[in-house]
C-alpha cells in the first residue's frame, strides 16, 4: 500500500511540474506567431497514396495554407529521420527499431507501401514560383543541405502531352507532370527553365491587355 502511495505522488508531482512548464511556455512571445497558422498533423496525408510524415504530405500542407507538424528519430550514424513509430513495422512493413539503422540503411525503405522514402529533417522542400525555388536552392548548396523543389508551377495538363513542363534535370530531359513534381533542385538547370519561362512572355502581356473573358461579361450582363 506504502508502494503505492509513494508511486502515485510521484506520478502527481511530474504532472505538477510538467503542467508548470507549459505555463511557462505559453508566455513565450513566438507563441502568438504559431496560433496564426494550422497545422496537418506529420503532414497533410491521404493514405493510402499519401503517406504520414512523408515530402509529399508536407508539399500538400503547403500547398493547402498549413503548417505541418513531423516527429524525428536519431539514427545510429547521427542522422535525424522523420518518422513517427520506433518500430519500423507499421509504417515501411519491416521488423527492427529506426534507431538501429544508418542513413543508408533507412533510404532502402519505403513508407507504406508506396515508393516514398522516409526522409530526414535536413532535407529541405520548396514550393513556390521558380525565382524562389532557384533562390533556395542557390542558399543551400553551398552548406551541402539536400534540397527538393515542387515544379508544380510549371505543370499545365498534367499528362506529359503538352511538354509546357519539360525541364532539364541532372543533365536529363524531365517531365514535372510524369516525373515528377519533385525534383533534387541541386540537379534543376534553373536558367534555362526562366527562359523558357519567359517565351511567351510578351504574347501573354497582350492577350492579358485585350482579351475579354465571356463568362466575365456574361456575369456583368445579369446583374445589368
Amino acid at each position: 500500500m506504502l508502494t503505492i502511495c509513494i508511486i502515485l505522488i510521484v506520478l502527481l508531482a511530474l504532472d505538477l511540474l510538467f503542467t508548470l512548464a507549459l505555463r511557462c511556455r505559453k508566455g513565450h512571445p513566438k507563441w502568438e506567431l504559431l496560433k496564426k497558422y494550422r497545422y496537418a498533423h506529420r503532414g497533410f496525408h491521404d493514405k493510402p497514396v499519401i503517406p504520414e510524415n512523408s515530402l509529399p504530405a508536407f508539399r500538400r500542407a503547403i500547398e493547402h495554407g498549413f503548417g505541418a507538424e513531423l516527429d524525428v528519430h536519431l539514427l545510429k550514424d547521427g542522422t535525424l529521420a522523420v518518422f513517427h513509430d520506433s518500430d519500423l513495422r507499421r509504417c515501411a512493413n519491416v521488423d527492427g527499431q529506426i534507431e538501429d539503422l544508418t542513413l543508408e540503411e533507412l533510404k532502402q525503405l519505403r513508407l507504406e507501401g508506396t515508393d516514398e522514402q522516409i526522409p530526414t529533417f535536413d532535407e529541405v522542400l520548396a514550393i513556390g514560383p521558380v525565382p524562389m525555388m532557384k533562390f533556395v536552392c542557390r542558399t543551400t548548396q553551398p552548406f551541402g543541405v539536400h534540397t527538393m523543389v515542387s515544379l508544380n508551377p510549371i505543370m499545365v495538363d498534367g499528362t506529359g502531352m503538352c511538354g509546357g513542363c519539360r525541364v532539364t534535370v541532372g543533365g536529363e530531359t524531365k517531365f514535372a507532370c510524369v516525373d515528377g513534381p519533385e525534383f533534387d533542385g541541386h540537379l534543376v538547370d534553373f536558367a534555362e527553365l526562366t527562359s523558357r519561362n519567359g517565351t511567351y512572355r510578351d504574347r501573354e502581356a497582350e492577350v492579358k491587355e485585350n482579351h475579354v473573358c465571356r463568362i466575365e461579361s456574361m456575369g456583368k450582363a445579369l446583374i445589368k
